[in-house]
């Protein structure tokens, strides 16, 4: 080696792929000091983990030195920020939805990573997705957006995706194992594919036993990458990783979302974080021995392991993935920003459901139509004239009502059990960032099948079964007993005075009449004692009566939630909102119809009797099945009819106006105008 070369200024450059440090000899103990490695084939010290590079900042020149100037800056700027509550930022919303603060500064987090990719890995209950999909607002160039998350969770996202994105957007869920292909955007706006995991992983077989097959997932080329639970992807040998890692290459921009980023075994994120940054998370090897403690094992005399699942470092482990690509806030650093409760419901995929969907809209229909034809035939008829078939027709009409709300109640006792399968996997998943959890059923045979399939993870249950002995063991030990991590209770039972806060999750497998009842039973872990916010989850087959009746629960809630007294405890889900049904009333403001009124909607009735032939066709000619036999009636009945028979029979002819002439269709809607506001106390009559 020449003088000259020995004289040589030392410094670090960037080749492109890696630092490497430009002294002689007498200079290698600087590299080495920083634990660069040494190249035998190309004479050279060199690193590409930018922390070690970082080490010689002052010997770097030119790019080198901007890169690791710029990174050194955004390092500490991005590990404050990931922690950060607020921020400063103008993020796009549709008109009523508000981020709450801690959301804007993870958007803004995500927004100045290096890589351009995010681990979102707040604690559930905190909107993980909202933010993602307000990165997404501030984002104009997406075209394309593919989700992958559990099954249990695409309805959700197809909600969210709907209600949050201030573009067009044209969703479609993946409900089978059939490949999809690309469909367009509407113009300027987004398309959204939401696939859950096990389509991924059918998927990567079927590629490789048809090659064919991997065209039509991979030429998606999503601009966002949306990983929904991405530790599922720690077994790089998995197909579903291998999947996910091909469709990832073709993606602009990779969003993970966990709740449990960091765990004890940190070899499990690093498919994960070396995916989202390669240039920081470049050398496995070395993030194995650093963070996971590994080490070579002898197993016999001849052979030897390498041992990885340890952990090691782990402070300085979560700072770098902080000043990475990890936002991460839990809940007690947000708890003054959020509401007492947090409540949501969750839409399971309703393909998988045919067959009970199709019995409750059976049941449905049929008690409609029982209790419409009652209340139609109860509305013709005057209390002071016919008495007794007054008084009959009530009694039918309450009978009716009876015979539907036990109807409604077996076939949601079939539903819960055929949805407990999907109830365990969201309790699982919510077991993955949670310590314990409460699940709240109904029926016992449902809280049972959900305890069996749960067993593994410590399970305790209170129903009606249980003496006060049993009680108590149940809830000591769930609240003491960290290695129980699921109480199971009926909504009744272990609904009212006992304290849960040893958990600050709760899953409702099952749904009661009496929002009242859901909330005491909220306020089992939402009560002193808790430190958390409550996470609040009501999992509903969509498009089914528990659907409906989340909807309706969830706003009397809130009704219950804002009341300064006790009288909201008579709120409940009457079997007239499930059949969305107007229920009876007395007419306390009957409209006095003139005699041509009386004589014209009479006209009107016998018009549509004469075209009808029972309902037995849908024709759009006369009634439709519930209509027909009052419409005969009152059509048939003698002149003139009574006030609340005319009432009936303007309902009619306005429902079935289409029917008419033009001058009749005017007429009626004169008529009606005028009743209506009658009605409404807008005139005197």
């Amino acid at each position: 080696m020449s003088m000259a070369a020995e004289e040589h200024q030392p410094e670090v450059i960037w080749t492109g792929k890696r630092f490497e440090w430009t002294g002689g000899y007498y200079t290698k103990h600087i590299p080495k000091g920083a634990k660069w490695l040494w190249s035998k084939r190309d004479k050279v010290w060199w690193t590409d983990i930018f922390e070690k590079a970082a080490e010689l900042v002052d010997y770097a020149e030119g790019e080198a030195h901007q890169m690791l100037d710029h990174w050194i800056t955004n390092s500490m700027e991005q590990h404050d920020a990931s922690r950060a509550t607020s921020a400063d930022i103008d993020v796009p919303a549709p008109e009523g939805c508000v981020y709450m603060p801690f959301q804007l500064a993870g958007i803004q987090y995500a927004l100045n990573t290096r890589s351009g990719n995010t681990l979102f890995g707040d604690a559930m209950g905190l909107g993980k997705t909202i933010e993602a999909l307000g990165l997404i607002n501030c984002l104009p160039d997406v075209r394309t957006v593919l989700v992958i998350c559990p099954a249990s969770v695409k309805q959700h996202w197809q909600r969210e995706t709907e209600k949050w994105l201030v573009r067009p957007s044209l969703v479609t869920q993946w409900v089978n194992k059939d490949a999809v292909r690309p469909f367009l955007a509407p113009d300027g706006g987004i398309a959204v594919h939401i696939a859950n995991w096990d389509i991924i992983a059918h998927r990567k077989q079927r590629e490789e036993d048809d090659p064919a097959a991997r065209e039509d997932f991979v030429a998606l080329q999503p601009d966002v990458l949306i990983l929904d639970e991405s530790h599922k992807i720690k077994n790089p040998k998995a197909k579903r990783t291998q999947a996910v890692l091909e469709v990832a290459a073709t993606a602009k921009r990779i969003l993970a979302l966990t709740g449990t980023p960091i765990t004890n075994r940190p070899e499990e994120i690093w498919t994960t974080i070396h995916l989202l940054d390669p240039l920081e998370w470049s050398s496995d090897r070395y993030f194995l021995k650093r963070y996971c403690a590994a080490h070579s094992q002898q197993v016999s005399q001849s052979k030897s392991v390498w041992v990885t699942d340890g952990a090691s470092n782990l402070e300085e482990f979560q700072d770098k993935l902080r000043a990475s690509v990890m936002v991460r806030r839990l809940k007690e650093e947000v708890l003054t920003e959020l509401p007492p409760k947090r409540r949501q419901i969750i839409d399971l995929d309703a393909a998988k459901y045919g067959a009970v969907l199709d019995r409750e809209k059976s049941v449905l229909s049929k008690g409609k139509s029982a209790i419409e034809e009652t209340k139609a035939r109860l509305a013709t008829l005057n209390k002071a004239e016919n008495e007794e078939e007054y008084r009959e027709a009530v009694n039918n009409l309450r009978v009716a009502f009876t015979a539907a709300f036990s109807e409604i109640a077996k076939i949601r006792h079939e539903t819960a059990l055929a949805k407990v399968q999907d109830v365990v996997k969201f309790a699982e998943d919510a077991l993955e960032s949670e310590p314990k959890i409460i699940v709240f059923a109904h029926h016992h045979d449902v809280i049972d099948a959900i305890a069996h399939l749960l067993r593994e993870y410590g399970v305790v249950t209170l129903t009606g079964r249980d003496n006060q002995t049993k009680r108590n063991e149940a809830i000591d030990t769930f609240q003491e007993d960290p290695a129980v991590r699921v109480f199971i209770g009926s909504t009744l039972a272990a609904g009212m005075g006992i304290t849960l806060t040893a958990a600050s999750t709760e899953i409702f497998a099952e749904l009661d009449w009496v929002p009242a009842n859901l909330s005491q039973a909220e306020d089992r872990a939402h009560r002193i004692g808790q430190s958390n916010a409550v996470s609040v989850y009501h999992l509903v087959i969509d498009g089914s009566i528990d659907s409906h009746m989340a909807k309706v629960i969830l706003r009397k809630q809130e009704i219950i939630d804002a009341a300064l007294d006790d009288h909201t405890g008579d709120l409940q889900i009457t079997v007239a909102e499930v059949l969305d049904i107007t229920p009876p009333k007395e007419d306390v403001n009957v409209y006095p119809f003139p005699e041509a009124e009386n004589r014209f909607l009479h006209h009107c009735l016998r018009d549509l009797s004469a075209r009808c032939d029972g309902a037995l066709a849908l024709d759009g000619e006369g009634f439709n099945k519930i209509d027909a036999r009052i419409g005969h009636s009152l059509a048939a009945a003698d002149a003139p009819l009574s006030n609340k028979q005319v009432a009936v029979a303007l309902r009619m002819a306005n429902f079935y106006r289409r029917q008419f002439s033009e001058e009749d269709q005017g007429d009626i809607a004169t008529v009606y105008d005028r009743w209506t506001a009658h009605q409404q106390g807008e005139t005197d009559g």
